[in-house]
């Protein structure tokens, strides 16, 4: 199956899809900056409530196709897909705060190599998936290229 990163593989949205990808058999790493979350999940400590999600991520571990990092190297360097689920809290004056989106979409452009499928799943306004490609060129490696999807 295919190799899938998960930035903001902590959160709720980004947990709930590392661990329902790995039920499908996929190798999901799951990538985190907070190192005392991704340590307690990797210990199958699950951080949030959601009805079978604790199942799913011991499932999921135990079988070797979920894991979690702190390293976007580790992380996104063979993947085939990356999705971006990262917060995007309202900014002061109520639209989307896209650092982290910008961030994320900065770092895993240095470390991917090859092509990469490069899913926003963050609440983004219209017209970011074209942000997340121009962020992506800009930090690219000579070897990476990517393709931009939006899910909602």
């Amino acid at each position: 199956m295919s190799r899938i990163a998960i930035i903001g593989g902590a959160g709720y949205v980004g947990l709930s899809y590392a661990a329902a990808l790995a039920k499908l058999d996929h190798d999901v790493i799951g990538l985190d900056l907070d190192a005392d979350k991704v340590s307690k999940l990797s210990q199958g400590c699950v951080p949030i409530f959601e009805p079978g999600l604790e199942d799913l991520l011991r499932e999921g571990c135990a079988g070797g196709r979920l894991r979690f990092t702190a390293d976007y190297a580790d992380a996104v360097t063979d993947a085939e897909y990356v999705f971006l689920c990262v917060g995007t809290p309202p900014a002061s004056d109520g639209a989307a705060d896209m650092l982290h989106v910008r961030a994320a979409a900065s770092s895993l452009a240095t470390y991917a190599r090859g092509h990469t499928i490069v899913v926003n799943k963050s609440t983004m306004p219209p017209g970011s998936a074209h942000l997340i490609a121009d962020l992506l060129e800009h930090h690219r490696a000579d070897s990476a290229t990517f393709s931009v999807v939006a899910v909602s």
